[in-house]
C-alpha cells in the first residue's frame, strides 16, 4: 500500500550525483518498486531519470551501473535509446527489408531534484515543488556548508523490518547510552535534538568542530 499510496505521491531519495560524474554514467536503481534509471546526458550534461523500461515489451533496459555508455540498448529485441531518453532505432521491426518508421516514442522520464549530492524522485509528478519540500530542512541547516560535502563511503545494512521501525529506531537517541556506548562517548544524547516543523520531522546533533575530523 506505501508503495501504492505513499511514496509516488512524494519525494524520495533515489541515488547520489558522484555515480554520475561524466556524460553516459547510469545507474539502475529502485523507488517504491518502480525500476529507474538515473542518468548523465550527452547533450547537456545533465542527470536525468527514464522508468527503466522498454517501450516495446517492458524489458528493463539496464541491469548494472555503467559508465561512458552512447545509448541505451533493450537486451531482449534491440530497441536502442538516447541518454535524453528518444527511441533511435528499432531493427528488424518491419521484418528483414526495413526498421520501422520514425517515431516520437520516448522513454517514461521521471521527474527529479537535486539537493547537493543527492537524487530525488517524484513518480507520480504531482509533489510540490522540491524546494518547498526541502525548505524545512534548508532553515534548519543554515550556517553549515553543505556544498562542501563530499561522499566518504558507503555502508549497506540488510534488515528484516519495515521501514518505519528502521526509522523509530534512528530517530529515538534515547537508547544509545545503553546500546552504544562508544557512540554515546562522541555523541553524547543531552546533545541530540528532535523537532517538528509543519509535517516535517528533523533529527540530529550539533557536531562540535574539534571533533569534525575525528
Amino acid at each position: 500500500l506505501e508503495n501504492k499510496l505513499l511514496f509516488p505521491r512524494t519525494w524520495a531519495l533515489a541515488g547520489y550525483c558522484h555515480e554520475l560524474a561524466e556524460p553516459g554514467d547510469a545507474v539502475p536503481v529502485e523507488v517504491a518498486g518502480v525500476p529507474l534509471i538515473l542518468l548523465r546526458t550527452r547533450k547537456t550534461g545533465e542527470i536525468a531519470g527514464f522508468q527503466n523500461v522498454c517501450r516495446h515489451r517492458g524489458t528493463q533496459l539496464l541491469s548494472k551501473p555503467c559508465k561512458g555508455a552512447m545509448a541505451l540498448a533493450c537486451p531482449y529485441h534491440g530497441w536502442t535509446y538516447s541518454l535524453e531518453g528518444k527511441l533511435l532505432k528499432r531493427p528488424l521491426f518491419e521484418g528483414p527489408d526495413g526498421h520501422g518508421e520514425e517515431t516520437d516514442l520516448q522513454l517514461f522520464a521521471v521527474r527529479i531534484a537535486l539537493w547537493h549530492d543527492l537524487i530525488f524522485v517524484n513518480l507520480d509528478g504531482k509533489a510540490p515543488a522540491f524546494e518547498d519540500y526541502v525548505a524545512p530542512l534548508e532553515k534548519h541547516a543554515a550556517g553549515y556548508n553543505l556544498a562542501s560535502l563530499r561522499h566518504a563511503g558507503t555502508l549497506t545494512w540488510e534488515i528484516a523490518a519495515n521501514w518505519k521501525f528502521i526509522h523509530e529506531n534512528f530517530t529515538d537517541s534515547y537508547h544509545v547510552p545503553w546500546c552504544h556506548p562508544s557512540l554515546e562517548k562522541w555523541s553524547p544524547v543531552v546533545t541530540h535534538r528532535a523537532f517538528t516543523d509543519g509535517p516535517v520531522l528533523i533529527n540530529g546533533h550539533p557536531i562540535p568542530q574539534e571533533k569534525l575530523g575525528e
